[in-house]
């Protein structure tokens, strides 16, 4: 009877054991000390692992931000590696001639050249040679805030409100949608303008019917877009709440964003634990109304011994990180044609320069796009989620590029 009841003691501390979050805690570190291992077990209390920084120039512990807790290894050893996403930006201009009116530049080489433009770079922006009624075959050969029209001359970004046949036609941070309320109008609407319950499409696509009735794009054969019968609800450029859903093969609503029932989404154990408000009917007349889903925490890389639920897009501190991104893109002077994307040559001058300073405010989006939106963003909101700074210094350091990749226990 005794040895049974010590066997029942013995299982019940594994499982507690188990199911309990680990701790992880800085350690004291003497200067010039040459560090090997960047996390070990404590000598005390093994489900606490003590953190401490790598000693040398570019000695971090590999990334775990992705991954759970249970792979970091005992003890995790120092290496040497460069953070993940960083790229040296004198090497993107090995193609040249891509750089539009107002992209980062070097050399002439690096803009945008054709028979009706011939871009120069002047302190590190580049410069386009036309200007307001100049000739012109893609708007690409057009200054700033200009597109080229289709007498093939360059002509001023259409206003807010302003009707449009194309994209390109409105200014940047703005879009060319067809809005259903008012019929086959397609008009020019600024980022994140629309209220819960809008019904849109693209004005480029060419599939929104004729007729004001929405009910006319949900036909029978075009549900590919839907997941097992449910819509899903997605990150929007369009919309108040940031969030939209198709309901058709060109047809959208925005709607409210999944948002965690309880503004604390720390707990105590992890498990199913988590309540999430969700606004997903397929009837777009009921685009208000709410259901619920329930989702796990998880552990991570945390000072106490709580899981976290996931981070959900209408979550406070998500949608601080997409207005952070958005307010700081839309007061970078770049053209709408500016790519921002190193491997192509195309980087907006002012966003370039944004990136080398480290700006917080435009990092935000990675941070929403790693915790929120990416494929195992769960785990990493949890490895994330209430830090301490010398956990987010190595564990995670890599994954956030040399940014500061803990997340403030305050906002939760």
């Amino acid at each position: 009877m005794v040895f049974k009841l010590a066997v029942i003691a013995t299982l019940l501390v594994l499982v507690s054991t188990r199911d309990v979050c680990k701790v992880y805690t800085c350690s004291k570190v003497e200067d010039g000390k040459n560090i090997e291992y960047c996390a070990t077990r404590d000598h005390d209390d093994f489900d606490i692992w003590n953190v401490q920084p790598c000693a040398g120039e570019n000695r971090f512990c590999k990334t775990f931000a992705g991954k759970t807790p249970d792979a970091l290894q005992y003890p995790a050893y120092c290496e040497e590696i460069k953070p993940e996403g960083f790229f040296p930006w004198w090497i993107i201009f090995g193609k040249g001639g891509n750089g539009v009116d107002g992209d980062y530049c070097e050399t002439n080489k690096d803009c945008h050249h054709s028979y009706y433009t011939k871009g120069s770079c002047i302190d590190n922006m580049c410069h386009a040679s036309t200007r307001e009624g100049s000739k012109c075959k893609k708007s690409i050969d057009c200054p700033m805030d200009h597109f080229c029209n289709s007498k093939n001359r360059c002509t001023k970004a259409l206003e807010p409100g302003q009707n449009c046949k194309r994209e390109y036609e409105c200014g940047r941070a703005h879009s060319c949608l067809k809005l259903v309320e008012h019929g086959d109008e397609n008009i020019c609407i600024p980022n994140n303008y629309l209220e819960d319950g809008v019904l849109f499409a693209f004005a480029d696509t060419g599939f929104f019917n004729e007729e004001n009735d929405p009910s006319h794009l949900m036909k029978e054969e075009d549900t590919s877009f839907l997941d097992g019968g449910k819509i899903t609800p997605t990150l929007s450029l369009y919309c108040e709440s940031v969030n939209h859903v198709q309901l058709g093969k060109n047809l959208f609503q925005c709607r409210k964003a999944d948002k965690n029932m309880k503004t604390h989404l720390s707990r105590k154990l992890p498990a199913k634990n988590c309540l999430i408000a969700t606004y997903s009917d397929v009837n777009p007349k009921n685009f208000d109304v709410k259901t619920n889903y329930t989702e796990e925490s998880l552990c991570g890389f945390n000072k106490d011994s709580r899981a976290w639920c996931p981070l959900k897009l209408g979550d406070k501190l998500a949608q601080k990180y997409y207005r952070n991104w958005s307010e700081k893109m839309k007061s970078l002077k770049c053209s709408k044609f500016s790519k921002n994307d190193p491997e192509s040559g195309s980087v907006c001058y002012e966003y370039h320069k944004a990136i080398e300073e480290k700006d917080e405010d435009l990092f935000s989006y990675n941070k929403l796009q790693a915790t929120v939106i990416s494929e195992g963003s769960a785990q990493v909101w949890a490895n994330t989620a209430n830090n301490n700074r010398c956990v987010a210094e190595t564990l995670t350091f890599d994954f956030w590029n040399g940014h500061y990749g803990s997340f403030d226990d305050s906002f939760h």
